[in-house]
C-alpha cells in the first residue's frame, strides 16, 4: 500500500551559509533571504568552515571578500567538499572589483557594497533558479512502498522503500546487509504504470534494519523519468510562491 500522505511544505527551500563579520551586511542579507524562504546560517569567522562544509550540506554560500585570504580559503574548500562542490557561490565585495577579483576566483554572483535589501534581492533573483535546482537535486521524496531486492544468494527479499532521490533511496528490511554489498531493487513509483529496477550498493546499515543505498547504473530514460517524478514532489513541497519560480526555471532548461 503506498503511502505518501500529506507532506507539509518545506520550511526552508535552501540553506545559505553566510561567513562575514559585518553586522551591517548581516542585517541585509538576513532580512533580504528570507522573503526567498532561504534559512541563513551565519559564521563571523573563517576558522572552523571547512568543517562546517564537510559535514553539512549548503545550497548557497555567500563570502565577505574583507575576510581577505580567508574568503579565497572558503570558496577552495566550498569546490573540495564533496556534497558542496556544485553549492551557488556569492561574494561580497566592495566597489573596487578589480582589487579584490583575486579573492572572488570560484564565485558566481557578487553583492556589491553598499548593500541594500532592493540590490541583494535583484542579485538573489537571478541566482534563484539555480539554488532551487541544487536543492531538487539532493531532495528525498519521503515515500513508502514495498520493494524487492534480490542479491546473488537470496532471488527475493522483501522491504520497504523510506525516501527516493535521483542518487539513491533509503530502506527498511529485516534481511542483514553489510556497507558495499550490491543487489537488484524493484518497486513501482507511486503514480507511475511501470516498476523501477535498478542495481544498487549499500552504504550504510544499522542494527534496527535501515539501509542507505546508491544506484550503481540507471539508463538515460531511468534518469529522466526518476527527475522528473522528483520534480513534481518536490515542487508540491514548496510554498506556492516558491513554486512559481520553480516552475519557471524549469520552464528554461
Amino acid at each position: 500500500m503506498t503511502q505518501t500522505g500529506s507532506r507539509p511544505p518545506l520550511l526552508s527551500v535552501g540553506n545559505v551559509l553566510l561567513v562575514c563579520n559585518d553586522a551591517d551586511a548581516i542585517g541585509v542579507l538576513t532580512e533580504a533571504v528570507q522573503q526567498f524562504a532561504l534559512s541563513l546560517d551565519v559564521r563571523r569567522e573563517v576558522e572552523g568552515t571547512g568543517n562546517i562544509l564537510a559535514h553539512q550540506k549548503f545550497e548557497a554560500v555567500i563570502v565577505d571578500i574583507e575576510l581577505g585570504q580567508g574568503a579565497g580559503t572558503v570558496l577552495r574548500e566550498v569546490r573540495l567538499s564533496s556534497s558542496n562542490q556544485t553549492a551557488v557561490t556569492f561574494t561580497i565585495t566592495g566597489r573596487n572589483a578589480g582589487r579584490e577579483s583575486g579573492l572572488s576566483v570560484g564565485s558566481m554572483f557578487k553583492f556589491v557594497r553598499p548593500l541594500s535589501i532592493d540590490s541583494v534581492s535583484l542579485t538573489l533573483k537571478a541566482a534563484y533558479g539555480l539554488i532551487v535546482r541544487e536543492r531538487r537535486r539532493y531532495f528525498r521524496c519521503p515515500v513508502a512502498v514495498g520493494s524487492t531486492l534480490r542479491t546473488t544468494e537470496y532471488p527475493e527479499i522483501k522491504c520497504e522503500t523510506v525516501n527516493i532521490g535521483e542518487g539513491g533511496m533509503g530502506l527498511t528490511t529485516s534481511h542483514p546487509f553489510k556497507p558495499r554489498e550490491q543487489a537488484m531493487v524493484q518497486f513501482t513509483l507511486p503514480g507511475e504504470p511501470s516498476q523501477f529496477s535498478a542495481e544498487l550498493e549499500v552504504c550504510w546499515c544499522d542494527q534496527s534494519g535501515c539501509l542507505g543505498v546508491r544506484f550503481l547504473a540507471l539508463s538515460a530514460q531511468q534518469k529522466s523519468g526518476l527527475r522528473e517524478w522528483l520534480s513534481v514532489r518536490f515542487e508540491e513541497s514548496l510554498p506556492e510562491r516558491v513554486a512559481i519560480q520553480f516552475r519557471k526555471s524549469a520552464a528554461k532548461r
